[in-house]
């Protein structure tokens, strides 16, 4: 779904978060272009046109949440850091208003299939736990909806081209094969597409994933009232 460019945050809006999530930085000629690719990659993969309820994992200083706007009624975002009222009182002031808990991605604070879509973008690489990540994520997304992720891909020359040049980072590639751990799960059923679409696959650093929530895994727990689906007014930042 999706066509044209994403939109953002007016400059300056945002808080930003952390030296990884600079929203300045998606207006920075080159590394800009290549991090707003990343959101339209997730936006264009999502499970449909419009939706009623969409969650973004790791949403961090909220720069995703213009664009997912335009396409559901009601967003929601899960991170740990601890500036959300922040975030969330940023965006409000050009009129989006997500709802914003603090929590672990391991264990998410939502009822079974309480979400049209989930999305994910470029922060497994962060987890210590991935595979749970994803699993929780399937979880809360409601039959017919999907988990879309953008995520690093390991590439082998990359990687030990870095050693030899002494530029290794354990902690990186440790959190790459994390994810490459957690995507070989076959129970997930994960569709797994290189980008940019026209980069050989050996050159391609990152991958579009999408899990999909098929009708016969939905449990009663996915056809309770909504007003029910989300955590209290208390669980919120």
């Amino acid at each position: 779904m999706g066509t044209g460019s994403v939109r953002l945050a007016p400059p300056g809006l945002l808080p930003s978060i952390s030296t990884l999530d600079s929203p300045t930085a998606s207006n920075v000629v080159g590394i800009g272009w290549a991090l707003r690719q990343r959101l339209k990659w997730a936006r264009d993969a999502l499970p449909g046109e419009g939706f009623a309820t969409v969650l973004e994992i790791g949403y961090g200083s909220g720069i995703f949440m213009h664009e997912l706007a335009k396409h559901a009624t009601r967003l929601f975002g899960c991170d740990v850091h601890t500036q959300g009222a922040d975030v969330r009182r940023q965006l409000a002031r050009d009129g989006i208003a997500p709802y914003l808990v603090r929590n672990a991605s391991e264990a998410l604070p939502f009822r079974t299939g309480a979400f049209d879509a989930v999305v994910i973008v470029s922060v497994h690489e962060l987890m210590t736990n991935p595979a749970s990540t994803l699993r929780e994520a399937s979880r809360v997304v409601r039959a017919g909806g999907a988990v879309v992720c953008i995520a690093p891909r390991v590439l082998r020359w990359a990687t030990r081209l870095s050693w030899l040049l002494g530029g290794g980072d354990n902690e990186v590639q440790n959190g790459l094969l994390r994810i490459e751990t957690a995507l070989a799960d076959r129970s997930l059923r994960a569709e797994r597409s290189p980008r940019p679409r026209l980069a050989p696959r050996f050159l391609a650093p990152y991958e579009v994933v999408v899990l999909r929530r098929l009708p016969e895994h939905v449990g009663t727990d996915a056809v309770v009232p909504l007003i029910r689906a989300f955590p209290t007014s208390s669980a919120a930042q």
